[in-house]
């Protein structure tokens, strides 16, 4: 997969597939990061964190209700596009506790 993406080929990833990252270090490379957790489902804020970029020019900031998914990213931070804010202060760690 990752010499598929070096020469172009397309790759999606979906929901928290990144986790692969932890045991592989191809995959790693490819996604830039890893997924390390969410707490349960909740409201938190999105914001662009390059607004210039042709993908988020003009998105005001917005809400989600949803799994926040935390993420180690290990690339250059001048290709993070949109970056959620954790405004509850509830960490991936509490996850699971009370079901």
């Amino acid at each position: 997969m990752k010499d598929f993406v070096a020469a172009g080929g397309g790759f999606y990833a979906l929901h928290n597939c990144s986790h692969v990252s932890l045991s592989s270090k191809n995959y790693r490379e490819v996604m830039g990061g890893a997924y390390i957790g969410h707490p349960p489902l909740r409201p938190f804020r999105v914001h662009a964190v390059n607004a210039e970029h042709p993908i988020t020019r003009g998105i005001p900031d917005f809400m989600v209700n949803d799994e926040q998914h935390y993420v180690t990213y290990d690339k250059d931070p001048k290709y993070v596009l949109l970056e959620a804010e954790n405004i509850d202060g509830l960490e991936y760690e509490n996850y699971g506790r009370n079901r």
